[in-house]
């Protein structure tokens, strides 16, 4: 290979070669062969792409060429790989290699507001390749798609049954439709358009894999990625249906970037890719064939049911049309949380007969939170009002229910946090997050009037046009002892309605980041992540130009954000000088005083939770990384300890008692066996060897260590403490099983002995002893905070993770023969 590459230009300018490391990545009998190349020349090492393809493939090169010319080059956010040289002797094309993340995992691992963008930064591409590449290459038509289904039908075929009858009913169908479609002007096409050949690299989406290039149905690689993001939902979340939010996202922006119009033919080729994914399926016949090609025949079938029109095919159904959940996500930002949605419509089988003051008291138990955040009548009580409220000719579509949390003291109340899907008769769509409290003091009492301040500020909002399309911002329902509250509104943080102002936002990063900055000058939209009244607020702020960026703003009502920033800087310099291994800690762009908002950079990546719903994938050595992190940290000098307040065992009880209250009212045997456990533990932890308070991270989890292009990047330092440096380590033990059990894994103690190699070694025992009563309380804590109280088996899993509890307790008292 070096020798066919001495006679080209760009490799002599590289100086004298000293080495060439090949590594092969995929092989495709009597096809190509992909190869990942290192060249060491004088000038440093260069990684290159190879392609050796079976017979000459110079056309790939050529298009990829005039491509990079027409406006997809590494400088724009529509891009490709740069074509690097073809070699004609080996048949070999050499391009750019890219970094970055795969979209394939930001849809896997991602929430819905992360797929959502993803989806649409893909269709502004096609739509961009579309209007300007030239046509060239092979034709894929009607014709081609039913030649290419009939051969597929065939192999789906010969398992009789099931897949025999629908792949036979749904080829019949794509004959019948295919006569139907007439003429359309073609365009340029990629030719496998999908997850498995995007990379998001920074400032730029790159589309790799030219090889199937030509011309076509602009509908083609409309359909062809669609079919693929549901393949992709079936195959890793378990439904057809899971990422049915991010294909509707993505024909919306299709659409708006000036997309081909598609009509009735985006069935016909969406029905005849399920088809040929299901030819695949079973030809490659991995775990769950079966069920995985039927699931792909049926929504075959489905997308040609409907032939009036794009808005109407069951290709895209909504997620809440389907009623099914769709998973949450963000594309390359830190979304400071950690539940997926759940729908409202989702809830199957009888609903209970409940009383709403028995549900609101505690009195009917688990299965009156249930009714209340869940049910079909308080669901069609809080529609019916969010609907009153809203201008014309703007209607509510769906409503996920993001969070909920039952408090029986002081105060009795249910708070439950909703992300509501608005849309115009135009198909513009927004989502709204708002805030739903119950009580059972509001049950047909008179509302009173709102506070003036809170007045003030939804008028402030509606003058600033970011209250629209709603004409109020909060409502209450006596019959329901329910107030409802839109975002921006929250008294508590007054800075709220400006920093949800695009032209505010546009000004306030002007002046933080300089002219010359990337993130001056630019438009940006403004979407709330975390809409959490009298506690915290978490903003998206985009730019409208690819160039901008995404920034984070999360929002203080006192000067704690100062103090995080200090702690933040000073414990970066600290992990950067002792050699953390690779972690790194994610720092802010500024502090802004006037408004009390830290300012965030994007983060490109995974956090390490989700990594647990496929445990493979090198999270065994992220896990390591993390532990040898968290050492560094609790090693930093008595300078940033001083910056800390002090958190003790004591504090950390009160707040597992405060949590798990309300279990002791809805399921009172568990809430007895809780109470036991935190009872024993005092009794431990005062018979252990205890050693001085150091740093710690305060909240040390497995969402809070994200797997990034740069290496594990540590996030959230809030609640960083003075305090037991067991505790922590205690705590993310305990949300790396929580974690595990969420997603029906067996092996946390494996993880568990990776975070441990990481961080133990040279750790007095007495520590780790420690680590494990902390662990058996943080389960505790993690159960009664993070199980949902939506889902239909939140008390079986809080039982499961206080049975791990009371082992480990058993096991500690055995160990301390106490």
């Amino acid at each position: 290979m070096s020798k066919g590459l001495e006679p080209f230009p760009v490799f002599r300018g590289w100086g004298a070669q000293q080495g060439i490391g090949i590594k092969v990545l995929t092989w495709r009998r009597a096809e190509r062969c992909t190869l990942d190349i290192t060249l060491r020349a004088e000038r440093g090492a260069f990684c290159m792409i190879g392609k050796v393809y079976a017979q000459d493939r110079q056309d790939v090169k050529e298009v990829m060429e005039e491509l990079w010319g027409a406006g997809f080059g590494r400088k724009s956010e529509v891009s490709i790989p740069q074509p690097i040289a073809y070699v004609p002797s080996l048949r070999l094309l050499l391009q750019e290699k890219v970094e970055g993340l795969a979209a394939r995992e930001l849809f896997k691992f991602g929430d819905e507001r992360q797929s959502a963008a993803t989806a649409e930064r893909c269709a502004r591409w096609l739509a961009r390749l579309q209007a300007v590449a030239r046509p060239s290459g092979q034709a894929f038509g009607a014709e081609q798609m039913l030649g290419r289904s009939e051969s597929g039908w065939r192999l789906v075929s010969e398992e009789g049954g099931a897949l025999a009858v629908k792949s036979k009913e749904l080829l019949e169908r794509l004959k019948g439709t295919a006569s139907s479609l007439g003429d359309i002007p073609m365009c340029a096409c990629h030719g496998d358009f999908g997850t498995h050949n995007i990379i998001f690299a920074k400032g730029r989406m790159v589309t790799f894999d030219w090889d199937r290039h030509g011309i076509a149905d602009p509908a083609y690689d409309v359909a062809r990625f669609i079919v693929s993001l549901k393949q992709q939902a079936l195959h890793t979340l378990g439904s057809v249906h899971a990422l049915d939010g991010a294909v509707q996202a993505f024909l919306d922006a299709y659409r708006a970037s000036g997309g081909r119009r598609l009509e009735a033919r985006l069935p016909f080729y969406g029905a005849a890719f399920c088809l040929r994914r299901a030819e695949r399926d079973v030809r490659v016949r991995t775990r769950n064939w079966q069920e995985w090609s039927e699931a792909m025949l049926d929504e075959g079938l489905r997308a040609l049911e409907s032939k009036s029109g794009e808005t109407t095919t069951p290709l895209h159904t909504t997620a809440e049309s389907a009623g099914l959940r769709a998973p949450q996500v963000e594309l390359d930002i830190t979304p400071f949380g950690r539940h997926e949605p759940f729908s409202v419509r989702s809830v199957v089988g009888e609903e209970p007969h409940v009383k709403l003051g028995d549900a609101l008291s505690g009195h009917a138990g688990p299965e009156g939170a249930k009714w209340l955040l869940a049910g079909r009548e308080s669901q069609r009580a809080l529609r019916r009002e969010l609907s009153s409220l809203l201008s014309p000719p703007w209607v509510l579509r769906s409503c996920w229910l993001r969070r909920a949390r039952f408090r029986f003291r002081p105060d009795t109340k249910l708070t439950a946090y909703y992300n509501v899907v608005l849309e115009a008769p135009s198909g513009a769509r927004s989502v709204r997050a708002i805030a739903v409290i119950w009580k059972p003091k509001w049950i047909g009492a008179a509302p009173r009037q709102a506070a003036p301040e809170a007045l003030e500020m939804e008028a402030e909002a509606l003058r600033r046009g970011i209250g629209t399309p709603f004409r109020r911002l909060m409502a209450r329902v006596p019959a329901w002892g329910m107030r409802i509250q839109l975002s921006p509104l929250d008294p508590s943080f007054p800075q709220l309605i400006r920093l949800s102002d695009p032209e505010y936002v546009r000004q306030m990063l002007e002046s933080v980041c300089g002219p010359s900055r990337e993130l001056a000058g630019q438009a940006y939209t403004v979407s709330s992540i975390r809409y959490y009244p009298e506690q915290r607020h978490v903003l998206r702020y985009d730019a409208t130009q690819g160039a901008g960026g995404t920034v984070i703003a999360k929002l203080y009502n006192d000067d704690k954000g100062r103090r995080v920033v200090r702690v933040l800087t000073k414990a970066a310099e600290w992990l950067t000088g002792c050699g953390g291994g690779k972690a790194c800690l994610l720092e802010p762009l500024a502090y802004v005083a006037d408004d009390a908002v830290v300012l965030y950079p994007a983060v490109f990546g995974t956090p390490l939770s989700k990594r647990v719903r496929r445990p493979g994938r090198g999270l065994g050595r992220q896990l390591e990384l993390a532990g040898q992190a968290a050492r560094a940290l609790q090693g930093a000098p008595p300078a940033l300890r001083g910056l800390l307040n002090p958190h003790s065992f004591d504090a950390e009880i009160a707040e597992i008692v405060e949590a798990s209250h309300y279990i002791s009212v809805l399921q009172p045997p568990l809430g007895a066996v809780i109470d036991a456990l935190i009872d024993r533990a005092r009794e431990f932890y005062e018979r252990l060897p205890q050693e001085p308070p150091c740093f710690t991270h305060g909240d040390l989890k497995m969402e809070h260590f994200w797997v990034t292009p740069r290496g594990l990047t540590l996030i959230d330092f809030d609640t960083s403490h003075l305090e037991d440096p067991a505790l922590d380590i205690g705590k993310f033990l305990a949300d790396l099983r929580f974690w595990y059990d969420t997603y029906g894994q067996s092996v946390a103690e494996q993880a568990e002995e990776r975070f441990l190699a990481g961080y133990a070694p040279g750790v007095p025992g007495d520590r780790l002893i420690r680590a494990r009563l902390f662990k058996a309380l943080e389960l505790i804590k993690t159960s009664v905070r993070e199980v949902p109280l939506f889902r239909s088996d939140w008390v079986s899993q809080i039982e499961r993770l206080v049975g791990g509890a009371q082992a480990i307790m058993n096991d500690l008292r055995s160990d301390l023969r106490v």
